[in-house]
């Protein structure tokens, strides 16, 4: 009982230690399921669609699981185990090893296809134009509409369509700004 007890503290030590900083203001860090725009928004609700997803058959693959062990125990009780047929044999294999994996697939296809869509045709045209270059160590951020250049730092106005140019000058870079929208090469 007492190794029960340190196996679960050690557990919920393990799952709180992951917990962000719950305070009022600004995050601490940029995290991918805080939102702050309408593209983050849609690559959020698809992250959750995704673990939701992938939670439920984690789970089901688990009650499988415990049934077969509890039946199995069951089974070395008993005198003499029951044969299962083919047919059970093969409907499992086609639900579970075909039609779900089918069907789920095809769940996370048809989402990530309509978010790409999301992501590509965005509705209101852009207000702010920001052109970002980067370098070998740094990013230079530039605002041609007022003539304003900053290194390594993008402000832009809350609410506010932007339009984001990419260019390198000298190196492979990817621009992520992950409460704003997906990671951009």
């Amino acid at each position: 009982m007492n190794r029960l007890f340190s196996f679960f503290t050690l557990i919920g030590v393990l799952l709180l230690t992951g917990c962000g900083d719950m305070s009022i203001g600004p995050p601490s860090s940029p995290s991918t399921l805080d939102p702050r725009g309408p593209n983050a928004a849609h690559l959020a609700e698809l992250w959750w669609i995704m673990l939701a997803l992938g939670a439920a058959i984690y789970l089901l693959v688990v009650v499988l699981l415990a049934a077969a062990l509890l039946r199995g125990r069951r089974a070395t009780n008993a005198t003499a185990p029951e044969p299962v047929s083919g047919d059970v044999g093969r409907r499992w294999v086609f639900w579970g090893g075909i039609a779900l994996p089918l069907v789920v697939l095809g769940i996370v296809f048809g989402y990530t296809i309509y978010t790409l869509a999301a992501l590509q045709d965005p509705r209101d045209p852009a207000a702010l134009h920001v052109r970002v270059v980067g370098r070998r160590w740094w990013w230079d951020v530039s605002y041609p509409d007022y003539g304003i250049v900053t290194p390594n730092e993008l402000h832009i106005p809350v609410g506010t369509p932007v339009q984001i140019q990419l260019e390198s000058a000298d190196v492979i870079h990817s621009f992520w700004v992950p409460e704003l929208h997906g990671k951009m090469i």
